[in-house]
């Protein structure tokens, strides 16, 4: 990982910006476990301090220095590198206790063959940035190539990854564009909602792809489940996709 950060630190020359909620780099750097097997993507951290917030009121007292009183004190504490094990200390929190990767990490639980010990959260890009796609706009092309170039290495050294897995649909795409490689087809269009639901259809576009690595190539992994899909919506889509889908992929 200590390639990694010095790449990622030397690609966007840190000028964090508090003052205009632009923090800069996330400075918590988790390694990549070896019995990880799967990467759970999205683009970048979010700084909201709404968000972080809730997150802490939540945790009781795994954490101990009580909430952020505003936007500002928050950005200018996630830009100190000092603050890099309280950091990340927060981003375990809210993988636990944050409503977005409660969802994710409920889906994954209806997955065959997957445990929580099995994967990581990840993101493309480690800076923080409250909006995703204005995040993107403001990316300039060497921060996004060579970022993703850093990517690309780093879990080319860890051969005991054997999938990444997006769970937004905007992030999938972006991935695949910037790294030029097509989705297998067909894309899978499927309704997640029993035929008598009154509310109508719930669409998730499940898409599979492979990246080509140095030495080996990996499965990349599309769920839509964006907005709103309820604990009966996720345990559908991953029932059709256990018995069903799964081996239409392989």
């Amino acid at each position: 990982m200590e390639i990694y950060k010095k790449k990622i630190i030397s690609i966007f020359n840190n000028k964090p910006n508090p003052e205009n909620e632009r923090p800069g780099l996330r400075w918590a750097f988790e390694p990549i476990k070896h019995k990880t097997k799967y990467l759970i993507l999205g683009i970048n951290p979010s700084n909201s301090v709404m968000k972080v917030n809730s997150v802490i009121k939540k945790s009781g007292n795994s954490w101990s220095d009580g909430p952020f009183l505003n936007q500002y004190s928050y950005d200018k504490f996630l830009s100190d590198s000092n603050n890099e094990s309280k950091i990340l200390l927060l981003q375990e929190l809210a993988h636990e206790h944050h409503p977005h990767f409660k969802k994710h990490k409920e889906f994954i639980s209806f997955l065959k063959n997957i445990v929580e010990s099995d994967y990581q959260f990840f993101d493309l890009f480690p800076v923080w940035g409250i909006k995703q796609e204005e995040f993107i706009k403001k990316l300039d092309f060497y921060q996004k190539e060579k970022s993703i170039e850093a990517f690309i290495d780093l879990i080319d050294r860890h051969s005991n990854l054997k999938g990444l897995y997006f769970f937004n649909s905007g992030a999938a795409k972006f991935f695949m564009k910037e790294n030029k490689i097509s989705w297998n087809s067909p894309h899978k269009r499927i309704n997640v909602r029993k035929e008598k639901d009154m509310r109508g259809e719930r669409i998730s576009i499940v898409k599979k792809g492979k990246l080509k690595l140095n030495n080996r190539n990996i499965d990349v992994h599309c769920f839509g489940i964006g907005g709103y899909f309820g604990p009966a919506e996720l345990k559908e889509l991953a029932h059709k996709w256990n018995k069903h889908l799964s081996n239409d992929f392989l």
